[in-house]
């Protein structure tokens, strides 16, 4: 769980999109977080307190002279999540007014806030929210920027609720506090390729990219420019980061051709095919049996050039000799570093295997889960990249 251990406060204030609190905080507590809810009077309008106080296993504080709980309750948070977070309450904030619960604790907030902001459209491209918000940022806050879609009015525009994952995920890098990638550029191929026989028959392989979409949700968290650039999975897309789809490997080839000059770190952990079937123009008919012929495929790593000054990471699945044979690969495609592993791992939520850098010693990893593996993997990557 991403968030084990951290205690969250989130508060909701009075927009239509107060009722996805509710997902909000079940999302959180299933990440592991410990929930505080505040709620202004016009967020009660929205949804009730005591729903809030079942879902979190919490009291919900609404009351600005119940005791002192703007003094405690920042002093609890690792994080103050303000969400949905109105102009109204935006406002209040830039100016320093606290004349209630959520704009007091505020104010006396020494832990990160993250505002996220639902609104109309034109309440919040108006001179004076844009001025808030800049002005919150100063503060050394952060501002999440809306999704656009259908707002509650009926118009459609920028102002609608961001995405629960999106903002848990927002939530957790801003605690996880490791900017080592910002300002790089980073490459992930992740998934398997299908290469056709004829005209509606492929043939692929197992893998189900969740070593790929772990490493692109680590270096997201460490501030990346993150592509993802994915075969055919069942993964839900990481928060944050932009993801184009392959099918075989002659287009991911292209792809990577036009986007690996400008990246500083490739990780080529797709599982791409090493042999391409002689395809059938037309479509086999069924028959007692019948013969394929495979060649040789492009090896697409060692076929891409301008390397200079950047990183580049490869993956090898071996049955034998491991060590031996991700060397010889490691110095035959110009990597960096190279991972080997075993088809143990295969669309298991594990792995365990080698990791080869150029110039140290291997280390052994013993099975850990892809998320753990992905953070071991993103520190010796952000070692090579300073």
């Amino acid at each position: 769980m991403s968030l084990s251990g951290k205690r969250i406060l989130l508060a909701i204030s009075g927009s239509i999109a107060a009722y996805k609190g509710c997902e909000l905080v079940r999302y959180l507590v299933q990440e592991g977080a410990s929930v505080r809810v505040v709620m202004t009077e016009n967020a009660k309008k929205f949804v009730s307190p005591l729903t809030l106080s079942v879902l979190s296993c919490e009291d919900v504080y609404t009351e600005m002279f119940d005791g002192l709980p703007h003094i405690g309750l920042t002093e609890w948070a690792d994080i103050i999540l303000i969400a949905p977070a109105t102009a109204n309450i935006i406002a209040k904030a830039a100016s320093g007014i606290a004349d209630d619960l959520l704009s007091t604790i505020i104010l006396a907030a020494d832990s990160p806030i993250l505002f996220v902001p639902a609104m109309n459209e034109r309440m919040f491209n108006s001179p004076t929210t844009q001025r808030n918000i800049k002005n919150l940022r100063l503060f050394g806050w952060n501002v999440l920027e809306p999704d656009t879609g259908e707002l509650a009015c009926g118009t459609s525009g920028k102002g609608r609720f961001l995405p629960v994952e999106y903002i848990v995920a927002s939530a957790e890098r801003i605690l996880y506090n490791k900017p080592d990638l910002d300002g790089k550029r980073v490459i992930i191929t992740a998934g398997p390729t299908f290469e056709n026989i004829d005209p509606v028959r492929v043939i692929g392989n197992l893998s189900s990219g969740k070593t790929g979409y772990a490493i692109a949700r680590e270096c997201w968290k460490r501030y990346a420019d993150v592509l993802l650039i994915s075969g055919k999975t069942e993964l839900p897309a990481p928060p944050g980061v932009r993801v184009i789809r392959f099918t075989d490997s002659r287009e991911l080839f292209s792809l990577l051709t036009d986007e690996f000059p400008g990246a500083d770190i490739l990780v080529m952990a797709a599982a791409v095919s090493d042999f391409l079937p002689k395809k059938s123009d037309t479509k086999i008919k069924q028959k007692e049996g019948f013969t394929l012929r495979f060649l040789p495929n492009r090896d697409i790593l060692a076929s891409l050039k301008k390397r200079v000054g950047k990183t580049v990471v490869g993956f090898a699945l071996e049955t034998e000799n491991l060590k031996e044979n991700a060397k010889k690969k490691l110095e035959e495609k110009g990597m960096d570093i190279i991972y080997v592993n075993s088809p143990n791992s295969i669309s298991s939520d594990e792995t365990e295997g080698i990791i080869i850098e150029r110039g140290r010693e291997p280390v052994a990893v013993p099975r850990m889960s892809k998320s753990e593996f992905a953070a071991l993997l993103v520190d010796r990557i952000c070692e090579l990249s300073q």
